[in-house]
């Protein structure tokens, strides 16, 4: 099969071109940085291009290939965001028009808004409160509406929280980092649930949404959750530390967060403390049903994994 990524430089773009290789698969990848050629598997047919430049031609990229998935996007600057979640990909959809079997949208479960409690599977209303998720709504939109000219099918995924030892986010560092130095603390109480899925696990998902047919034309979530206290207890168990049992008022916390809200390197954010008081639960039903996924590691062996690699890294 031909296969052709956008983002292949990116955390989880790297470990699906690897994937994919070593099925077997001939494999394209869109990068906008020369310098990241460094991090491309040398068996992956290398493209150095901006989606967003117009004197970039896309015809060599999408050249008798079967299947596109479409990783790339930003999280930083406001008005990059917009340009390379939803301009990028209505720019590469009118390229591949005609030309393509199937594509595969890496989206975000935050397209479906905030929630504090409950389970939220697909058929939730799509309601984004960031620009972020916003904009991987609206990429989504475009993909499911281009599909419908008739010119290929289509599958989105939408991960919670990917974590990994090479991952970019560093919130999951901190947190351990304050549990070694026995300062961390939970906010109200100790129910809350976390959603996080491994990057290992969203490759895998990818790859089955590439090459199931049961994945046309569908949108699946992708998570795994459990409590706070469970992730917390793990870490601790690993850094030979006891289990954090101090508890402080939510809405103390919350006040001294709005004082701060204007400090940029201010460590206690209201989203921070809003994703510590979470009770939500991103459901797999769905994937688990129709494409016969399972995860590859579970988020226990997930979370022990990156606080060896924590440690071996302060120890470096």
């Amino acid at each position: 099969m031909k296969v052709a990524i956008t983002g292949g430089s990116g955390f989880i773009g790297r470990k699906l071109v690897n994937a994919l290789i070593k099925q077997g698969h001939s494999v394209k990848v869109l990068t906008r940085k020369k310098e990241t050629e460094k991090v491309i598997n040398d068996a992956a047919d290398l493209y150095i291009g901006d989606l967003l430049d117009d004197q970039f031609v896309l015809d060599d990229f999408i050249e008798g290939v079967d299947i596109i998935y479409h990783c790339a996007g930003t999280l930083q600057g406001n008005d990059h965001i917009f340009e390379t979640n939803v301009l990028g990909t209505k720019r590469l959809l009118e390229a591949v028009s005609g030309k393509l079997k199937h594509w595969v949208q890496l989206s975000s479960i935050g397209v479906y808004g905030k929630y504090k409690e409950g389970i939220v599977t697909e058929e939730n209303i799509i309601s984004p409160s960031g620009l972020y998720e916003e904009t991987k709504a609206e990429a989504d939109k475009l993909v499911i509406e281009k599909s419908k000219e008739g010119n290929f099918t289509y599958s989105v995924l939408r991960p919670s929280n990917v974590y990994g030892n090479d991952m970019v986010n560093q919130s999951l560092f901190q947190m351990i980092g304050l549990i070694n130095k026995k300062v961390f603390f939970y906010i109200g109480d100790k129910q809350a649930i976390v959603n996080y899925i491994h990057v290992n696990n969203v490759v895998e998902s990818l790859i089955l949404c590439g090459i199931q047919k049961e994945a046309k034309d569908a949108i699946f979530n992708i998570s795994d959750y459990i409590k706070l206290e469970t992730i917390v207890n793990i870490i601790a168990k690993k850094l030979n530390k006891r289990n954090p049992i101090l508890i402080l008022p939510k809405s103390m916390l919350t006040l001294i967060a709005s004082i701060g809200v204007n400090w940029e390197k201010w460590p206690l954010t209201l989203p921070r403390i809003d994703a510590l008081t979470n009770c939500t639960i991103y459901s797999n039903d769905k994937i688990e049903r129709v494409l016969g996924y399972k995860h590859i590691i579970s988020i226990k062996e997930g979370f022990e994994n990156l606080t060896d690699y924590w440690k071996k890294c302060k120890s470096a």
